[in-house]
């Protein structure tokens, strides 16, 4: 994948894996926090805890497909939203918090669900700043008193990159309920007769005035829900307004909705776990050219990468060009990208260098058939039996001999050929110069 910015996207948290020919794996990847699972090559992070986590941001997976869910508010509240969208976050770490529903005496407001990046170590530090990218908003708690009074919905229906939240039911009499938390700020609080309920706030939504008659309901938060009011008369407080959601413009693929069957608030990130591979190259076998074995080139075998059209390239050893000696060489090519779960892979051929011995048993085999008596064949016969017999000398005599020989009985068409094999067997032999 090399170094580059992750791009490959992911569609609904489940992108195909792709893989090369011959794919090559090394052992298995680093062990997955306990919150996330791997399946089918997409690994999928889930944070259902209220308060402040950390989501290590693999390298290679520049794009995340997060569904981030808000709670419902309690005693028949509205319900939280469903965000859904691609991010493609720039930093190594981004923050999951749960948390910001508004407490009552009552219906309390569902928690919203964000993922954000900060500035510092943790969100929740002095001082810092922080960017939310996808927000889920907590729904409203419902009203208490003689009846119950529905909360207000998290926001759902999208005005520009965020849905306002929705305002809960109001109770009897002046007991009204808290609106739903805006694009920009807290909702405000409803009011009642006697006491009124606290507006919402920043990614919180606002509480009620608890255990007085005729309260109304909380602002919904700027995310978080609001909470209820409660009447212990013969009245119904206020419910409390619904958090609205967001997503940063820099989101893709983003839909909001209503969650079903009131879940608790969570966050998933799924991100598609991609795979490196590496070709298998053939083996080679060449002929010595000197008595230190051959310069051999190859081409280094193909590498793909799941997300990467510009994959690393394979660095073998030994290296293409090096002198390979005379017998059989082990290369091995690696291929290596941090980014990929199974980096590095491998793979390996060999290189066969054939030695003088090997290469006068192809030259007495190409003079086979050149007449009844052959001297082309006795001659390259008493060579191998001296290469045998490590008697250096009368090789190369004897191939200088062959040299002469093919000049005299084979056209030049033939001789030439078998001329230019026996002066590389001399050289491999170390013979030195012919001076034929």
């Amino acid at each position: 994948m090399g170094v580059m910015l992750r791009r490959a996207a992911m569609a609904a948290g489940a992108a195909a894996v792709l893989l090369g020919p011959a794919l090559a794996l090394a052992g298995p990847a680093a062990a997955l926090p306990a919150n996330c699972v791997s399946n089918g090559g997409t690994t999928t992070c889930t944070y259902t805890t209220p308060g402040e986590s950390t989501f290590a941001v693999p390298p290679g997976a520049s794009t995340l497909h997060v569904v981030a869910t808000g709670g419902a508010g309690t005693s028949g509240g509205g319900l939280g939203a469903v965000v859904t969208a691609d991010i493609s976050p720039k930093v190594s770490t981004l923050f999951v918090d749960i948390a910001g529903g508004g407490t009552g005496s009552h219906g309390n407001g569902g928690d919203a669900a964000d993922i954000r990046t900060c500035s510092q170590s943790s969100c929740s530090l002095p001082g810092g700043t922080d960017t939310r990218l996808i927000v889920a908003g907590g729904g409203g708690g419902g009203g208490g008193g003689n009846s119950t009074q529905p909360g207000g919905n998290a926001g759902s229906v999208v005005s520009g990159i965020c849905a306002p939240g929705v305002a809960g039911t109001p109770g009897n009499g002046a007991s009204s309920a808290g609106k739903g938390g805006t694009c920009t700020a807290g909702g405000a609080a409803g009011t009642g007769s006697l006491f009124s309920g606290n507006p919402g706030s920043a990614g919180f939504g606002g509480s009620d005035t608890s255990g007085f008659s005729d309260s109304a309901g909380g602002g919904g938060g700027f995310y978080g829900g609001g909470s209820s009011g409660e009447d212990t008369g013969n009245r119904a407080g206020g419910g409390g307004g619904g958090g609205s959601s967001f997503a940063a413009a820099s989101a893709t693929n983003v839909t909001f909705a209503l969650a079903t069957n009131r879940p608790a608030a969570s966050v998933t990130i799924a991100y598609t776990d991609y795979y490196l591979a590496i070709a298998q190259h053939g083996d080679i076998t060449t002929d010595a050219t000197s008595p230190h074995g051959a310069t051999v080139t190859y081409t280094a075998p193909a590498v793909t990468d799941g997300d990467d059209p510009s994959p690393p390239a394979a660095v073998c050893t030994p290296p293409s060009g090096s002198v390979f000696p005379i017998g059989t060489t082990t290369v091995t090519c690696t291929a290596t990208d941090p980014y990929a779960v199974n980096s590095p892979v491998h793979s390996s051929f060999t290189v066969t260098v054939l030695g003088a011995a090997a290469q006068l048993a192809s030259l007495h085999q190409a003079v086979q058939g050149y007449g009844a008596y052959n001297i082309l064949a006795l001659t390259v016969s008493i060579a191998q039996h001296a290469v045998a017999a490590g008697n250096t000398g009368l090789a190369c005599q004897s191939l200088t001999a062959f040299i002469n020989d093919a000049r005299l009985q084979l056209p030049a068409a033939k001789a030439d050929p078998l001329i230019a094999a026996a002066k590389q067997i001399q050289a491999v032999l170390g013979c030195g110069t012919s001076r034929i």
